[in-house]
């Protein structure tokens, strides 16, 4: 990739698989976190991990989608969208807790929210 011969940012979206693959301490901090939403940064044994999360939510009907990779302004920024489930589809009252993980190098990029343009975990 050009973009990570020049030193800039380069982002990966990690796969369930990929994460199963990450440094205990990693599993164990994303275990946690991704309860809480927001943007959120951990260094650990080289790796920069940067998970977007929705918090808890009340059914697996939820979803976090990754929508785009973008520059703006020479920034680099990832776009997510939260999705609800569809009206009158039937999922399991089970809490859940969508969240994407991305490993990062460079300058970590902004997360923006899809749904209204602004920084993902703001108050709306």
């Amino acid at each position: 990739m050009d973009s990570e011969r020049k030193g800039e940012a380069a982002v990966r979206l990690l796969t369930k698989r990929a994460e199963r693959n990450l440094p205990n301490d990693a599993l164990h901090w994303l275990k946690h976190i991704k309860q809480e939403r927001g943007v959120h940064r951990m260094n650990v044994k080289g790796k920069r991990l940067l998970v977007v999360a929705s918090g808890v939510k009340p059914n697996p009907g939820y979803r976090l989608v990754f929508v785009e990779e973008k520059k703006e302004g020479g920034k680099l920024l990832i776009v997510v969208r939260e999705e609800a489930p569809e009206p009158g589809a039937m999922h399991p009252q089970v809490l859940a807790y969508p969240y994407l993980a991305f490993q990062i190098r460079g300058k970590p990029p902004s997360v923006i929210d899809a749904a209204t343009g602004t920084p993902f975990g703001q108050k709306r």
